[in-house]
């Protein structure tokens, strides 16, 4: 059973590492910071924050490190 379990982890690694999905760069963003407020009546105020990703690496980086903000308001129904 150990065995099993050990064969089945090493297979886990091999499947979901990798880049098979190809995405470059310049065109993912990753989220620095994120904030849930809420307001009245079932309302929730959802903020995030992202950076390009190619200014997380010193070798790709401008010096720059340009950021993002995005909000979204949701209501939530049926309390």
């Amino acid at each position: 059973m150990r065995c099993l379990k050990c064969i089945f982890t090493v297979c886990l690694i091999f499947l979901l590492t990798g880049c098979w999905d190809r995405r470059e760069l310049g065109n993912v963003s990753i989220v620095t910071g994120m904030a849930v407020d809420k307001g009245e009546s079932f309302k929730y105020k959802l903020t995030i924050e992202t950076t390009e990703a190619r200014e997380m690496s010193y070798q790709t980086a401008s010096g720059l490190a340009p950021s993002t903000v995005s909000s979204l308001k949701v209501i939530i129904l049926g309390k």
